[in-house]
């Protein structure tokens, strides 16, 4: 078993392994290891390098998606229905089959995801198929992955697909499930139930790719949200105020897996109301934290009106979803823009710093004039404080 930072490959000793199946866990992150020549174009994978300096011997990859927590807790015996599975990837069919045996001996069903060349970049760092199936680095116990949910790039337990109604910047949110599951909600302050289908316009009769005519669409609403309403009602009804709600700077989660978070208007929201908008939108696999922890599922949206670069809604569907709009609520609340985003450095790494390169894709939509080079440096004419990073 060759498990030793990429960049000492050439130390391994050929002539020793020459005819021998071996097992390769190497992970090439650059962002951890630099630039390695024969790796960071792309063109060869860790495997591929391993097995053209050991020349005879019989590479095969494997371990190198599931940390080894995970690899301790979810051993199970022959024939247990929480079996787990793992990938592996090789080009001789005698030493997958060797490695396919140590495997079941150990605990575990085996994936044959292909050569080392296509096969093995299925589940290197920065795939779906990276730690994510088995939990993620947040999981001290591990969650069963079976074969299909490997190839599927996520957990089994992670069942829930949504779809957010055009209305739910006003009325909460709306979670459309697979058949025969529901959403995992964690919050007790949030109240499920089933509702009928809520189809978008031009969607007539159709359902979202995936779904059976046996889905159910559950209603989510926050009761932070009910309690602000009968606060605001009661001050007016009781103490003679004069309040009124901002609810297009309410947000909103849905805890499902994984999280949404939401505040002010959707794409088609904005565009309903006849507004000029820029929108953009950036999936967690290319945030490297997120890569870094395997939550690499979901996304993240700004919508912004185009003209005075005013905010108008910022939508999360991704591991701490929730949390990451925060900065959009107050920035929405008072009517900022999105250079105020742009504007902001990020710490790195963090999810957040995905949310900062998603604000600066949208004012580079809707001012490419005025935005130039890998930092924000423009100011619009009705940006409040000054310019500069």
């Amino acid at each position: 078993m060759v498990s030793i930072p990429p960049s000492a490959y050439s130390a391994v000793p050929a002539e020793a392994l020459a005819g021998k199946p071996v097992l390769d866990t190497i992970n090439f992150i650059p962002q951890r290891d630099g630039p390695i020549p024969e790796l960071f174009d792309g063109q060869l994978s860790t495997s591929e390098v391993l097995q053209r300096h050991l020349g005879t011997a019989h590479v095969v990859k494997v371990f190198n998606n599931i940390t080894f927590w995970h690899l301790r807790s979810l051993a199970r015996p022959p024939g247990a229905t929480d079996r787990s599975a793992l990938p592996i990837a090789g080009d001789d069919p005698s030493a997958k089959a060797a490695v396919t045996a140590f495997l079941d001996a150990i605990g575990y069903d085996t994936g044959d995801a292909g050569t080392l060349s296509s096969g093995g970049r299925r589940f290197a760092f920065g795939t779906r198929g990276f730690v994510a199936p088995y939990g993620g680095l947040n999981d001290e116990r591990g969650t069963p992955a079976d074969v299909t949910a490997i190839r599927a790039g996520r957990s089994v337990r992670a069942d829930t697909d949504f779809l957010l109604s055009r209305s739910h910047g006003a009325t909460g949110a709306t979670v459309c499930c697979r058949a025969g599951s529901g959403p995992r909600v964690r919050d007790w302050r949030m109240r499920v139930r089933p509702c009928g289908l809520i189809l978008r316009k031009g969607t007539r009769g159709e359902l979202p790719a995936g779904f059976a005519r046996t889905s159910t669409l559950y209603s989510v609403r926050p009761t932070v949200r009910s309690q602000c309403d009968a606060k605001v009602a009661f001050a007016n009804a009781f103490q003679d105020a004069r309040l009124r709600m901002k609810r297009e700077s309410l947000p909103h989660a849905v805890f499902t897996d994984p999280e949404v978070g939401s505040v002010g208007l959707t794409e088609h929201a904005a565009r309903d109301r006849a507004t000029t908008s820029s929108r953009d939108s950036f999936p967690f696999e290319r945030v490297e934290k997120a890569e870094l922890i395997g939550e690499t599922r979901g996304f993240i949206k700004y919508v912004a009106e185009r003209d005075t670069h005013r905010l108008l809604g910022c939508h999360v569907v991704g591991y701490q979803g929730a949390d990451l709009v925060y900065d959009a609520v107050v920035v929405t609340r008072a009517e900022g823009l999105i250079d105020d985003l742009a504007l902001a450095v990020g710490v790195f790494p963090t999810l957040q710093e995905g949310m900062e390169g998603v604000a600066r894709a949208v004012l580079r939509k809707a001012a490419p004039e005025e935005v130039s080079g890998p930092l924000v440096t423009a100011v619009h004419e009705g940006m409040r404080g000054g310019g500069g990073i």
